[in-house]
């Protein structure tokens, strides 16, 4: 019965965990208290769960001190999920990290993937995908912007994270000119990025 009560259904629910990391050989990688979390939406409702991490500095004031993607940079203070396919979960669960993957040389911010099994508590939960979280933390170390202050829009340009009044200019912009003018594309770029947009 996928609507009974759980612990899970409260929203920002976040409890202490210790991370415990092994390489591909064994041997103890990183180690560190954070804080995690039920991660999704719909996919809550499925038997594994994804989990969000919170390397968090009151913990560790390098974060997680262990570079999970291979990248030559540690995870530090970004979060990560440990996914369980979303909507994929009964299907391959390979193909969103597979087209991440394709598109990662391209001009805009893709989530890199990593194979992981999970132990919880000691007892196998199973096999997820480790992903960066596209968040305020995500754009300052991808983007190595000098401050996490940024706006992050969803649907309908609601805000999750600050404001929409810096988005608003390109809204007008779009609706008042023509669209088909170099003085558009000119006045556009001024805006936004146009390469990553």
């Amino acid at each position: 019965d996928t609507y009974r009560p759980a612990n899970w259904r409260v929203p920002r629910l976040q409890k202490q965990a210790h991370l415990t990391i092994f390489d591909t050989n064994g041997r103890l990688a990183g180690s560190t208290d954070v804080d995690i979390r039920v991660h999704g939406n719909f996919s809550r409702v499925l038997p594994q769960k994804s989990i969000r991490i919170y390397p968090r500095k009151k913990y560790n004031p390098d974060g997680l001190p262990y570079d999970l993607f291979d990248s030559g940079q540690d995870v530090g203070h970004n979060r990560i999920i440990l996914r369980n396919g979303g909507n994929e979960y009964a299907e391959s669960r390979i193909k969103d990290a597979a087209i991440q993957r394709i598109m990662a040389g391209l001009n805009f911010g893709t989530q890199r993937a990593q194979p992981v099994v999970l132990f919880l508590n000691g007892e196998y939960y199973g096999l997820l995908t480790a992903r960066d979280r596209q968040d305020q933390h995500y754009l300052a170390s991808m983007y190595h912007l000098p401050t996490r202050k940024v706006d992050i829009l969803e649907r309908h340009f609601e805000p999750d994270r600050g404001d929409a009044d810096h988005w608003q200019p390109v809204l007008d912009l779009v609706e008042t000119a023509d669209t088909r003018s170099d003085a558009f594309y000119h006045d556009a770029s001024k805006l936004i990025d146009l390469d990553n947009f």
